[in-house]
């Protein structure tokens, strides 16, 4: 189980340029599963933010 901190620039998270919209937590969550878990079938959970970051994560590259 991988549980991911949705708050950039808090925390361990690295202060990006990206924004804060959902989207842009859907993008770092992209990069990050592409970089540690690029060969597994996954499945994403989330509540509130989370949720909203599993729901768009399909549509984004």
């Amino acid at each position: 189980m991988v549980v991911i901190d949705h708050y950039l620039g808090h925390g361990q998270s690295a202060i990006g340029h990206e924004g804060y919209r959902v989207v842009d937590h859907a993008r770092a969550t992209a990069g990050f599963l592409r970089k540690e878990l690029a060969d597994q079938t996954l499945t994403m959970m989330g509540h509130s933010l989370g949720a909203m970051v599993a729901l768009s994560r399909p549509s984004v590259p």
